[in-house]
């Protein structure tokens, strides 16, 4: 019998573990258009396991024209990601909340040199560090018709390349699609990149004016002797003014 309340005693002295806040779900949806722009629209699933009155939930540096659950939404800058104010969704609130944010990624197709060769490259951020973990993160990114003959790849804060064997993918068709196999930590940041043929965004070229700043130069050379020139002129045409005046 005191076996037995001693059990008794200990069981209502045990407290049950305290869960973890997280994203249970960061799901990715994007399309690339032909002009290298890339829409995005994510769902996050917060699981908030404490009461908050001021949460913020990053997005990359670049991204424009957000919105939060359809409506226009605070937003702020730091050196690496836009902060987007998700107060009045979470505040006071525990258990799943849902987000859903749509946004702009401007230019998301650019010119990069590999062995020499210039050759357009695709660069979509999928997390910026949110400070909770990811329990499950899923993306799925829809590129213009044409060929795919490159594999993406992916690059994080805490295991740089290594963050692939985390990953799985799938190329098929015109579609990137991926997920992770474990939870991600919090603050991680992951961004996918890809080589991509140049038939697919025909309005994005790889031409860059590197010999600008060189012609700038050239042509501030070239007012620079001709003022040169100018005063010497000038100075020469005074003295003989002076050397044939009468006076």
């Amino acid at each position: 019998i005191g076996l037995f309340l001693c059990i008794l005693l200990m069981g209502f002295f045990v407290l049950p573990a305290s869960a973890e806040s997280a994203a249970s779900r960061v799901d990715t949806y994007c399309t690339v258009s032909a002009e290298g722009d890339c829409q995005v629209n994510m769902t996050v699933t917060l699981r908030m396991e404490y009461v908050t009155t001021s949460m913020s939930f990053p997005l990359p540096a670049n991204a424009t024209g957000i919105t939060l659950n359809g409506a226009s939404v605070s937003t702020s800058k730091t050196s690496s990601a836009t902060m987007v104010d998700i107060s009045r969704v979470v505040s006071g609130i525990t258990g799943e909340i849902p987000l859903n944010f749509s946004f702009t990624l401007p230019k998301s197709v650019g010119v990069v040199t590999v062995d020499k060769e210039r050759k357009l490259q695709l660069s979509v951020e999928l997390l910026s560090g949110f400070e909770f973990p990811v329990e499950q993160l899923s993306f799925v990114i829809t590129m213009p018709p044409g060929n795919m003959p490159n594999a993406p790849k992916f690059t994080s804060i805490y295991r740089q390349e290594s963050i692939a064997s985390d990953l799985t993918v799938t190329v098929s068709s015109n579609q990137i699609i991926g997920a992770s196999k474990t939870i991600l930590n919090d603050h991680e940041g992951i961004t996918m990149t890809m080589l991509v043929d140049q038939k697919m965004f025909p309005t994005v070229s790889t031409y860059i004016r590197e010999g600008n700043p060189g012609g700038s130069n050239t042509c501030m050379i070239c007012v620079g002797l001709a003022l040169v020139y100018w005063l010497i002129f000038r100075a020469q045409a005074h003295r003989h003014i002076r050397e044939h005046d009468p006076a």
